[in-house]
């Protein structure tokens, strides 16, 4: 499965700012998780002020795939991102793929984010060059201009292309939903994600072997 689509579904961003609500008022966003048009679980995102400039983006998934009933993958993933000035300033993750389990601490100290990653090894470091760190917030409205993004299930940052896509209509709740989409690419699979106004309400991408991977809101 693609890790930078579970996670930062996991969950995209950038120097966008939410104009639907303030970015330091509380939100929740849940959505269901269907692998080829099947449900596998959910993915919860929650956003809460901090102090007056600063706010936290807490998001949870948990996926499970079977096969004639039997679990073939499982997927959990749970973060907590504090913002502010609209931009990335710590991350704490811990991503559990399939038994492989990986935790990521990053903190923003100037023009760069500190990085430390931890699996069954020993902690690496590393560090991602950038005045203001973007991840893949799906929950805020992409800028084009945004041409990198972290990736807090792997501790990587990734470089990419965002661009608009045409309207169109998606199945939101049984309910045909006119929508607007954005296309990010220079992932291994491209990620297509969907607003109504500037409200998140899906997320369309491939995954290993060529499976679609669909997020609609509840």
């Amino acid at each position: 499965m693609a890790a930078a689509v579970l996670a930062g579904v996991c969950a995209i961003v950038h120097s966008a700012h939410l104009r639907a609500a303030p970015l330091d008022a509380a939100a929740r966003w849940t959505f269901t998780a269907f692998l080829d048009g099947t449900s596998i679980g959910t993915h919860r995102y929650t956003r809460s002020p901090v102090t007056d400039t600063r706010f936290a983006l807490t998001n949870d998934a948990s996926f499970d795939v079977r096969i004639l009933g039997i679990p073939v993958y499982a997927y959990r993933h749970q973060a907590r991102e504090e913002w502010e000035g609209g931009c990335l300033r710590s991350v704490s993750a811990r991503t559990e793929d399939n038994g492989t389990v990986r935790a990521v601490e990053a903190h923003a100290d100037g023009g760069r984010l500190d990085v430390t990653e931890r699996d069954a090894g020993p902690p690496t470091r590393s560090q991602v060059a950038t005045p203001c760190a973007m991840s893949f917030a799906y929950w805020m409205p992409l800028a084009p201009g945004v041409t990198r993004l972290f990736d807090a299930s792997t501790g990587r940052a990734a470089d990419v292309t965002i661009a608009p896509l045409p309207g169109t209509t998606i199945e939101v709740a049984g309910q045909a939903t006119r929508a607007r989409g954005l296309r990010i690419t220079g992932l291994a699979h491209p990620i297509d994600v969907w607003y109504a106004g500037d409200r998140w309400i899906g997320l369309d991408t491939t995954v290993d072997n060529g499976r679609h991977l669909s997020y609609r809101i509840e």
